[in-house]
């Protein structure tokens, strides 16, 4: 069975269920399905990541509190999962951080790696996916990389297969799947590059943890505007380092 011939059976089946429900309607409850799994999967596994290199680094904290663990109900948001069906971007628990574990040698950088443990991590996943991609969808995807990466909420099951209409069922899904667990990866990469070097700063301008529990306006305010107007540059820039490791992976590959 081809994907485009998958794809219309998908809908067909949620609209035969409910006729007065229209295609784009079941198109977009597919989107919404496969975007909430791969959230799920992007935040266990990245949380779960962050909290180990976060305890290499020296501070246990996010172990003690279960979040090595790739059990989903440690991990997952229901804000961010909110966040996921509103605007394409969510978010999970944050993993604890105590600075005051971290010892030498090497302490100011080992902090900073735990800090940043949930960008690498992202990364990382992201990249993971773009290596399946490649292999999916073979070198003639990587002039298309940044697109997808970049407006992978735009795009749906439906489109997919029309692009590939050679392609199986199965492997659409598996495409749709990784490329929606890439994007929100770069999404969450960028995120949290601008909210942890927030917090950060405030972890080494601040004299004691009870300064930072005072500054309510400084730890939710600031941070939302920070976001607001820094995540998108920033998606820009990880989007371009992605999609040159892809070209170079590809002359390796191919």
């Amino acid at each position: 069975m081809t994907g485009s011939t998958y794809c219309h059976k998908l809908i067909n089946i949620i609209t035969r269920k409910n006729p007065m429900l229209k295609i784009d309607t079941a198109t977009f409850i597919v989107q919404q399905i496969t975007f909430l799994f791969a959230y799920v999967i992007s935040v266990s596994m990245t949380g779960a990541l962050t909290a180990w290199l976060t305890d290499k680094m020296g501070d246990s904290t996010g172990r003690n509190h279960g979040f090595m663990s790739l059990n989903p109900a440690v991990h997952v948001n229901l804000f961010g999962m909110f966040c996921i069906v509103w605007a394409k971007i969510g978010f999970g628990n944050r993993v604890p951080i105590d600075a005051s574990y971290i010892r030498n040698p090497y302490r100011t950088l080992k902090v900073v790696i735990a800090y940043y443990a949930d960008v690498l991590a992202s990364i990382a996943l992201a990249f993971i996916g773009l290596v399946a991609l490649l292999f999916l969808f073979g070198p003639s995807v990587v002039p298309m990389i940044k697109v997808l990466l970049l407006c992978a909420d735009d795009i749906s099951h439906m489109q997919l297969a029309h692009m590939c209409p050679t392609f199986s069922s199965a492997r659409i899904t598996a495409i749709y799947i990784i490329l929606a667990i890439a994007y929100l990866n770069v999404v969450l990469a960028a995120v949290n590059i601008v909210l942890n070097s927030f917090y950060l700063y405030l972890e080494t301008r601040s004299k004691s943890r009870h300064d930072l529990g005072q500054n309510y306006y400084k730890l939710f305010i600031v941070p939302f505007i920070l976001v607001l107007f820094l995540s998108n540059p920033l998606r820009y820039l990880v989007v371009e380092l992605l999609s040159n490791v892809a070209y170079l992976l590809t002359r390796l590959m191919f």
